[in-house]
């Protein structure tokens, strides 16, 4: 998408910035299977970050249905709640768990 090569051309620019892909679910099905869900999501953006010749270290990471964005009672809503977020840490210390 051109989103994400937007990001790996930003991020060719700070190769020690580390990168954390984020997966998220609506709430329909098992917290287990949306776990998994959320995961490959994750997993399928911070592959496509990589193989796009960044240096960063990146971290993939989901968190089923835990932080919705919007309440999950209609279909609008539970499309918004389908999500991956990126966020950047300057550093391994600066890392937090977005799912909490």
């Amino acid at each position: 998408s051109a989103k994400i090569a937007k990001v790996g051309s930003v991020l060719q620019k700070y190769p020690n910035t580390i990168v954390q892909v984020v997966g998220h679910t609506d709430s329909r099905g098992s917290y287990s299977y949306n776990k998994t869900l959320s995961e490959k999501r994750a997993s399928n953006v911070g592959n496509t970050i990589f193989n796009s010749g960044v240096q960063n270290q990146i971290f993939s990471k989901g968190c089923s249905f835990d932080k919705p964005v919007a309440p999950n009672s209609n279909a609008t809503n539970m499309a918004l709640n389908r999500r991956v977020e990126i966020f950047l840490y300057p550093n391994e210390q600066s890392v937090i768990d977005v799912c909490k």
